[in-house]
């Protein structure tokens, strides 16, 4: 029997006379890399949105399942309660603190109500050892690139305890180089402590060399599922040619 980490069904999300969501399902097992795909506007977003409660439960039509109970979350803080962290395409780091300040920002080690920044800079140097990122927790985030930014966001994320980490678009963080540093990466991390990750994405080089499964979608509904190997070019063409008559 499938171990299911995550199940949303029957997803549907309107904004105004706009359906952006139809009754999308799809599954992520446990332990497991999930590339969630589809072109632009195909609603990859808006499904991550929903699952890390930015757009919270009642705005929406669906089942969202973790571990086997249903969700209501109302906010980011709910999702994070849960083990869902996410990434967003825009970066959440504040660009004038250094790392350490990022990566501890409201949930600060405090003793007797004073931050206990020594503590802070060895936890944050363990984190980011763990991502392979050999930079001062001291650097400010407008000082490094794209991509090492987005490998401190993961560092945020492992602080957190994620059990499931979704990455929405990587590929925007940087060049091929950085691409294939991101996906050795989220291999070793999901083959050293189990975690699970959802992918949405539509570099398919990318996808083809991290993922295990694969869920389609396509002007905002699901419409294939299944092996990363049926990934394969008669599916893309029949989904990922941009139809002439929308």
């Amino acid at each position: 029997m499938d171990d299911y980490i995550l199940q949303m069904k029957n997803i549907t999300k309107e904004f105004g006379s706009v359906r952006a969501l139809s009754d999308v399902t799809f599954s992520v097992r446990r332990g497991e890399i999930h590339a969630l795909v589809g072109e632009n506007g195909a609603g990859k977003s808006t499904l991550m949105k929903i699952l890390s409660g930015l757009y919270p439960a009642g705005s929406y039509t669906g089942e969202l399942v973790l571990n086997g109970e249903v969700q209501h979350f109302t906010s980011i803080k709910d999702s994070e309660k849960k083990g869902i962290v996410i990434i967003n395409q825009e970066l959440g780091l504040i660009k004038t603190m250094d790392i350490c300040e990022n990566l501890f920002l409201g949930n600060e080690i405090l003793k007797n109500g004073i931050i206990q920044w020594n503590e802070q800079m060895r936890v944050t140097r363990e984190l980011l050892e763990r991502v392979h990122l050999n930079i001062d927790p001291k650097t400010k985030i407008i000082d490094m690139g794209a991509g090492k930014q987005q490998l401190v966001e993961i560092a945020k994320a492992l602080g957190k305890n994620a059990r499931l980490l979704i990455l929405d678009e990587p590929s925007r963080g940087g060049g091929q180089r950085f691409l294939h540093k991101l996906g050795d990466l989220l291999m070793r991390l999901n083959r050293d402590i189990g975690l699970t990750v959802l992918i949405a994405e539509q570099h398919l080089p990318f996808i083809r060399r991290v993922a295990d499964r694969f869920c389609l979608l396509h002007c905002g509904r699901s419409v294939a599922q299944g092996d990363v190997i049926q990934l394969d070019a008669p599916l893309l063409a029949k989904w990922m040619t941009p139809d002439p008559a929308r």
